[in-house]
């Protein structure tokens, strides 16, 4: 929970009343995204999901693809990510009026941040 609290700045909460351990993350008072731990019963049947081979597994970012956040302040938030010594990659969509980071959160899940392309240094 820490990239989605710390790195990411969002705000995270104990998602309660559910037998596994869940949390809840936020911006503002948005829900974003609900986060669940799978039961040992769910994780077997995961595993064998896992992919055949090194690059099946390098498409792989857990359950989902990924998901896609707006986002601003993208100084800030590469030094945030380089100080939690998070690996992430970088690629501007120019037609799409964005630029992207890309990072893979704890369990795999690829998170896409947004940023618009005025946030890019000119040239």
């Amino acid at each position: 929970m820490a990239l989605y609290a710390d790195v990411l700045g969002l705000r995270v909460t104990e998602r309660g009343g559910v037998s596994i351990p869940a949390a809840i993350v936020f911006l503002d008072e948005q829900q974003l995204i609900h986060l669940f731990q799978a039961t040992p019963d769910l994780q077997a049947i995961f595993e064998r999901l896992a992919p055949p081979d090194p690059e099946a597994a390098a498409w792989g970012t857990g359950r989902l693809h990924h998901v896609a956040l707006q986002a601003s302040g993208l100084n800030d938030t590469r030094q945030r990510l380089e100080q939690a010594h998070i690996a992430f990659t970088e690629r501007t969509l120019t037609a799409a009026g964005k630029h992207l980071v890309l990072l893979k959160d704890p369990d795999n899940l690829e998170i896409e941040l947004a940023f618009g392309l005025h946030e890019l240094p000119p040239g």
